[in-house]
């Protein structure tokens, strides 16, 4: 059902000649315009990039700002947080070994009534 077509080696040549010489002639294009538009570019435009610049640089150093204080703010709340966190599981463990102890009284109970009704029987 499939049928590979093979091209001779010439013809292959001619093909990947032909795609380069229309990727260089689509890329000088491309270069020409741009380099038209940016000539032609009313000075409102060159006004307009240099105040986003100024803008970007402006948020970036705001952002910088924020991120040290909020590094600041959870450096000194550090050891709160560690407390918080030593509480917080301490807090689990006591419910996981009461847990484990109920489970471990209701199951001698248990084991109690077997037991006894063991003995029961036996008698």
């Amino acid at each position: 059902m499939y049928q590979e077509i093979v091209m001779p080696d010439s013809d292959n040549r001619n093909l990947q000649a032909d795609a380069a010489n229309t990727l260089i002639q689509v890329m000088t294009g491309i270069r020409t315009r741009l380099h038209e538009a940016t000539v032609n570019a009313p000075p409102q435009v060159y006004q307009a990039i240099e105040e986003l610049k100024a803008r970007v640089q402006s948020r970036l150093e705001h952002t910088e700002q924020q991120l040290s204080e909020i590094a600041h703010e959870l450096g000194e709340t550090e050891e709160d947080i560690l407390e918080w966190l030593k509480l917080d599981i301490r807090s689990i463990e006591n419910r996981f070994l009461q847990s484990l102890l109920n489970t471990t009284d209701s199951s001698r109970v248990e084991i109690q009534r077997w037991l006894n009704k063991n003995r029961n029987q036996e008698d």
